[in-house]
């Protein structure tokens, strides 16, 4: 997958990264659209090489964990709203209050 990561100057960059593995309490999206805002620039300037950066994200639904307590299907329009760099401690953030597109 490729997703906008920090670099070592703390620019934004598209990088190829590994496709992440989804736990049976969350939900794999293939984020079709994410928009890059000016939290997002200010992150990228104080966060370590490698993070990836991004909030606002629309795409499909691609795999759900069996503990999934969600109105969701594989192939369902999703967006939302994550923190991005990594700054909260679960790397997953994509679980829980995933809005469906109409």
């Amino acid at each position: 997958m490729r997703a906008v990561t920090t670099r070592l100057l703390r620019a934004p960059a598209v990088a190829q990264m590994t496709k992440p593995i989804k736990g049976e309490n969350e939900v794999l999206i293939k984020v079709v659209c994410a928009a890059l805002n000016p939290t997002d620039w200010k992150h990228a300037k104080i966060c370590w090489p490698g993070y990836i950066v991004g909030c606002d994200f629309s795409g499909t639904v691609e795999e759900i964990g069996r503990e999934v307590d969600a109105d969701l299907r594989i192939g369902d329009r999703v967006g939302g709203v994550v923190h991005g760099c990594a700054f909260v401690p679960d790397p997953s953030p994509f679980r829980r209050g995933i809005p469906k597109a109409p």
